[in-house]
């Protein structure tokens, strides 16, 4: 009898043993999941912040992209950010970014779009194109900063009016 009582005693504790792990597992796995809800939040939101900044043609960006960020232009050139320097800029009339995805991979979000420009020229002359785009954010001393930032064109969507 006693042996039985000995083999209840175990399995029973087991059993809490295990409840115990998975309970704490899952709310870790739980917390995970809003801080990974909460980091992609933030960055979207800047993310959209970046967009109306371009519409208005700001060329400093300091307080979005950290020092020695990693930056590659749609003609595949590539240069590294340093602060206080202007940041290209040209004259849009639209900007919209469809295909967003945020995928929080750690301490990193990584967002893919596609994004449609529509401007006028050094010329004059009015312009639409595609690109597709990859901006890589971490945490640097409390803020998120864009860390690498890639542009690709996409194939035959530059457009000049005709004039």
């Amino acid at each position: 009898m006693e042996r039985v009582r000995d083999i209840l005693f175990f399995i029973f504790g087991s059993v809490l043993i295990t409840l115990s792990v998975f309970g704490q597992s899952a709310v870790s796995m739980g917390e995970r999941s809003k801080q990974a809800d909460a980091a992609r939040a933030e960055v979207l939101k800047l993310e959209e912040e970046g967009r109306v900044r371009s519409l208005k043609g700001e060329t400093n960006w300091d307080d979005m992209i950290a020092e020695g960020a990693f930056m590659i232009s749609p003609d595949g050139a590539a240069f590294t950010f340093k602060r206080g320097e202007a940041m290209p800029s040209f004259p849009l009339k639209d900007f919209k970014i469809t295909d967003l995805i945020a995928r929080v991979f750690g301490d990193a979000v990584v967002v893919t779009g596609l994004a449609l420009l529509e401007g006028v020229a050094k010329d004059n002359k009015q312009f639409s194109v595609q690109m597709r785009y990859t901006n890589i954010w971490t945490r640097i001393e409390g803020s998120w900063k864009i860390v690498v930032s890639e542009r690709t064109t996409v194939k035959d969507s530059f457009k000049l009016a005709a004039q």
